[in-house]
């Protein structure tokens, strides 16, 4: 959990930095050399990062998985698969357990590790478990924002869908 405290600060500071500053100049940063162009820096870096966060809510919106539609159809022929593929595929039909009324099964259910692989599909495998930290990151920013949640019983996400009450 430090790891998203200390992105959440990040992100704050950079967005104070950029609203607060009129031009912020040179950069002196923690490590690496200094940065002359503050400011595209710092637009350049939320830029990435609304990006990246973007790409995680996509992910989970279309539910663009290879390992959602083999499991899927794999269980229905009777096909050997393993369980985090089963559960994944019954998921994001929503039929299991631990699925919120908020949810819904047009947005799929997935781990961690599968939107990561998806938003990062050349990733070379020496960077997969930055990468996956970075998701996850992510991922906890989102629920705490309330726009997706975690089914802790399967350890999956999904996009959270709003219910609204007292509509016709």
């Amino acid at each position: 959990m430090a790891s998203l405290e200390l992105m959440l600060k990040e992100v704050h500071t950079q967005n104070k930095c950029s609203t607060e500053m009129r031009h912020p100049g040179r950069l002196y940063t923690g490590h690496g050399p200094h940065v002359e162009d503050g400011e595209a820096k710092l637009v350049a870096y939320i830029e990435h990062r609304n990006k990246r966060e973007g790409q995680v809510l996509e992910v989970l919106g279309t539910g663009d998985t290879d390992d959602t539609s083999r499991a899927a159809s794999s269980a229905a022929s009777g096909a050997a698969v393993d369980a985090a593929a089963v559960a994944t595929a019954k998921v994001a039909g929503g039929v299991a357990a631990g699925v919120t009324a908020g949810s819904t099964a047009d947005s799929a259910w997935l781990t961690s590790l599968q939107v990561t692989r998806k938003v990062y599909p050349d990733l070379d495998f020496k960077l997969f478990f930055a990468a996956h930290s970075n998701v996850v990151n992510h991922l906890l920013k989102l629920e705490r924002e309330g726009r997706v949640e975690r089914s802790k019983l399967l350890g999956m996400w999904s996009l959270k869908v709003p219910v609204i009450y007292g509509s016709s």
